[in-house]
């Protein structure tokens, strides 16, 4: 496991900076869509994932977007309405097993398709009440995404109370070095 040094206080600018490299050097950004999986099977849209996530807590959630791009910054709901992850269900309280669950269910959201592959765990905290907190660093080929962090709220019955975080989405960089070494 990986130890990234916490957020730092001008992340704001730097990501600022990173997004322009990144452009410069030819990242396609582009807004989420409904689009196919390797099977070739249809993920839900946008909106009924939303509706989904509603009717599980019976409208008991709170949910910011970012303006620019429509994904979710952060989701949450008390834990009485929290959001079971059948999967989980069963096991030994596994807060990373759990957050990944919903991750791959519900990540779309966040602007995540294939949390396995863009998510890598940081660490996770046992908080109060068998609460956890399962932390998550984004990234792309094994490099960590400046600014790109989630972090999930797993009850200790494996059920997620809330989900926070940004995630630069749809990264396509080609990063075959062009300089050579000497």
């Amino acid at each position: 496991m990986k130890k990234y040094p916490r957020r730092n206080p001008h992340y704001k600018a730097i990501l600022i900076i990173f997004a322009v490299l990144l452009t410069v050097f030819g990242i396609s950004h582009s807004p989420p869509h409904v689009s196919s999986d390797s099977n070739n099977n249809t993920r839900p849209s946008i909106a009924s994932l939303k509706q989904q996530i509603q009717n599980i807590t019976g409208g008991n959630i709170r949910i910011s977007a970012n303006a620019e791009n429509g994904l979710i910054r952060f989701m949450g709901t008390d834990p009485s309405h929290a959001i079971p992850i059948h999967e989980a269900s069963g096991l030994k309280h596994n807060p990373e097993l759990a957050a990944r669950n919903f991750l791959s269910e519900y990540g779309q959201l966040f602007g995540i398709n294939n949390q396995s592959h863009e998510l890598e765990m940081i660490e996770s905290n046992t908080v109060d009440h068998g609460r956890s907190l399962a932390r998550f660093q984004q990234v792309y080929v094994d490099v960590p995404i400046l600014g790109g962090e989630v972090i999930v709220q797993v009850s200790a019955e494996n059920s997620i109370i809330s989900t926070s975080g940004e995630i630069l989405h749809d990264i396509s960089l080609n990063v075959t070095p062009t300089i050579s070494s000497s």
